[in-house]
């Protein structure tokens, strides 16, 4: 009997470890293609235009889709099934990737055909994330859930290192059509990877709501209703685009910071932008190792309140008169160190909310976070891009981590939110 029960268990954790694989390979394959290309076309409609604002228009784009999208996303992916929406949406992505390429070559302008490439690849990568995120809770056992979101974190943070070196070599090398077609293959061979993964592999119960006859919109305001009613999900989704807001400052003020107040020479500057990322790499590698941690939500408040914390204390150390060297080594070590942080609280929320929203309404609640997100983010650089222009830098950083401080220490209190109640039981690792 022994025996049989520990084949069950090793067969288990086979079939969990293939779905970890399958899900991991397919994000390699999506996120470094996604990230080149986004590099390219940067770099082809700056120089191709010689313009900040059409620049700055791709950018909007998906702030812009996001919005439209908020009503209707989430409430599709709610009411559909998510792999069919996820097929859906990469065969779109790739179908219009393959148009873009016939574009360039024909002679077609560039600038409008790469406006409406972004917009349809933003509107298919918005229910294609949507989606995944909402049927993580059925592709993996909840005990590997840190472990996925973790991964997540590290090819995204390893994606954005590499991509523009990759990038950059081969915009020289090869012509824009051909990348876009390099795109197409990493498309296709995420998708197929994807489609070999099982989204019915777990069984969660859901709440049952019969919603069929309910129109989008209708499910949209069920959603929010759902949202609302639990102090949880309030206080987790007003931190979570708050602090994106706040954050803004550091993508902003820490490489203007040391190009213009510091000086700092390229390879410095170079190392000290790396160690950021390396900061990411680091703690989701750990917490790929280890297992769910069983607050997370209290986990994800002490980690924001650090950052604040180092984000003081940074602007506290520009505002005294250091030699280059010390700063240099001060630079790459906060932003080693805020990538640290950054990855420690995002991986255990998005772990939390995975575990802890009802998967029936997943899809609005993800949507609704990612679009908050999208919104505040780019608001965030033009209010943080004003301020270090006019203002003492050093005293931005001191008064924005003050803010981030007092904003936790009210939120739980203003919400009524007890933190310990978003807890993930520790259980046993089948796979």
């Amino acid at each position: 009997m022994n025996e049989k029960i520990i084949k069950k268990r090793c067969d288990e954790m086979k079939e969990g470890n293939k779905q970890i694989v399958k899900i991991i390979t397919s994000l390699i394959f999506g996120s470094l293609g996604s990230n080149v290309l986004s590099f390219v076309i940067g770099l082809e409609v700056l120089s191709k235009t010689n313009s900040a604002l059409a620049f700055g228009g791709t950018q909007l784009i998906g702030p812009v889709v996001s919005l439209v999208l908020l009503p209707f996303a989430g409430a599709v992916v709610d009411r559909f099934e998510k792999k069919k929406i996820i097929f859906m949406a990469q065969v779109v992505s790739i179908l219009m990737l393959v148009f873009y390429a016939f574009s360039l070559k024909s002679g077609f302008s560039v600038l409008i055909s790469t406006y409406l490439l972004l917009i349809v690849l933003r509107l298919a990568d918005i229910f294609l994330s949507t989606a995944y995120g909402a049927a993580t809770i059925h592709l993996v056992d909840e005990a590997d859930l840190q472990k996925v979101r973790s991964f997540e974190q590290l090819v995204s943070a390893v994606s954005q290192i590499i991509a523009p070196i990759i990038g950059g070599i081969i915009y020289v090398l090869i012509s824009l059509s051909n990348i876009v077609l390099l795109e197409v293959v990493c498309e296709s061979l995420a998708a197929i990877v994807l489609m070999m993964v099982n989204f019915h592999y777990r069984k969660v119960s859901e709440s049952h709501v019969d919603e069929s006859q309910d129109s989008l919109l209708k499910m949209f305001l069920s959603g929010l209703n759902y949202i609302k009613k639990d102090r949880l999900l309030v206080f987790a989704m007003v931190m979570g685009m708050s602090i994106n807001f706040v954050l803004s400052s550091i993508s902003v003020g820490i490489p203007y910071i040391q190009i213009h107040q510091l000086h700092f020479p390229t390879q410095a500057y170079s190392f000290s932008e790396s160690a950021f990322g390396f900061g990411l790499i680091l703690a989701s590698l750990i917490l790929s190792m280890i297992k769910n941690i069983r607050y997370p939500l209290l986990n994800t408040y002490i980690y924001v309140i650090s950052l604040g914390a180092i984000m003081s204390s940074l602007g506290f150390i520009l505002m005294q008169s250091l030699p280059l060297k010390w700063m240099i080594v001060i630079m790459i070590v906060g932003n080693f160190v805020m990538g640290v942080c950054i990855t420690l609280l995002n991986v255990p929320l998005n772990t939390w909310l995975s575990a802890y929203v009802d998967p029936q309404f997943q899809g609005r609640v993800f949507h609704f976070l990612m679009t908050g997100v999208q919104l505040l983010m780019p608001l965030g650089i033009v209010f943080y891009s004003f301020l270090f222009e006019v203002a003492d830098n050093g005293l931005i950083f001191i008064i924005s981590g003050i803010v981030v401080i007092v904003m936790m220490v009210l939120l739980p209190i203003i919400s009524q939110a007890d933190l310990k109640l978003a807890e993930i039981k520790p259980q046993e690792n089948k796979a």
